[in-house]
């Protein structure tokens, strides 16, 4: 029997829902399922070569006759977050947006991206339906009477709020965990990007986080994956999610690109210094 999306923790619920429904993450009715992992072909790009085995469809990933995954390709697996923070009932994941500069500081956009899956999330669902499990903005918008929207996402804002017409979503409690994700990362790649001092060198991210809530019900965030350089396409090209991209690029000119080209004082628009 498949258990309702009511069950986990979503951001659209009012503060008190969503601490019963943070609550209930540690109770019998919403133990997580049998092991799911996502296998992602690393070769892959724009939600493809995505796929979530479970005990449910293993055998098909084990037979040579019916296993997608090929041969000679190199594949990153990945352990089902559990339980995911859903979007009015949806799985969802958060595009944020990173920078490593040469001096070995480490930055985090406050302005996000949330991407939204196109079907409801039921704990116990058909592994092998993409429209529940796979979150990607540009896979999912072909179908636009699902397609959630390009949703914007603000780690500084405590209460849903709204721009251009759309809404904004509060993200503010799981900024201490990105944040601690992406200063591991800046200390841990550092040593590989040495060398951009000379030129002032910087490295644009974009990175993939699952939301979810710890056993002591603390928020954290699960990086996914690290685009650099992340595609400045938008989904819809509308107005809200074309500004987004705007304040991010501006906010690079203004923190270290023309500091350092014209000696002007740096200026962090909604960049926030994690390392």
């Amino acid at each position: 029997v498949q258990e309702s999306s009511s069950l986990f923790p979503d951001i659209l619920d009012h503060a008190e829902r969503n601490d019963t429904l943070t609550a209930a993450t540690s109770t019998t009715s919403n133990k997580p399922p049998p092991p799911m992992w996502v296998i992602k072909d690393a070769g892959s790009n724009g939600a493809g070569g995505i796929w979530v085995v479970s005990p449910e469809n293993l055998v098909k990933y084990l037979s040579s006759d019916t296993t997608p995954l090929l041969e000679g390709h190199r594949y990153v697996a990945q352990q089902y977050a559990w339980p995911p923070v859903l979007y009015g009932g949806k799985k969802c994941h958060v595009r944020v947006y990173g920078l490593l500069t040469s001096d070995g500081r480490a930055f985090v956009h406050k302005r996000a991206f949330l991407h939204v899956a196109n079907d409801p999330f039921q704990k116990g669902g058909n592994p092998s339906n993409d429209e529940v499990h796979i979150t990607n903005c540009c896979a999912n918008s072909h179908k636009k009477e699902k397609f959630a929207g390009e949703i914007c996402a603000d780690f500084e804002r405590e209460d849903l709020g709204e721009i251009h017409g759309t809404p904004l979503v509060p993200l503010k409690k799981f900024f201490p965990s990105i944040a601690a994700s992406v200063s591991a990362l800046a200390k841990r790649t550092m040593p590989y990007l040495k060398g951009g001092e000379a030129n002032n060198g910087f490295e644009y991210l974009g990175m993939d986080f699952i939301l979810s809530y710890k056993e002591d019900k603390k928020p954290v965030a699960y990086l996914l994956e690290v685009n650099a350089p992340p595609s400045q396409d938008t989904a819809t090209g509308l107005p809200h999610a074309e500004d987004l991209h705007d304040d991010v690029i501006r906010d690079i000119m203004t923190l270290w690109v023309m500091p350092c080209v014209t000696g002007v004082e740096a200026k962090s628009g909604g960049w926030r210094c994690v390392q």
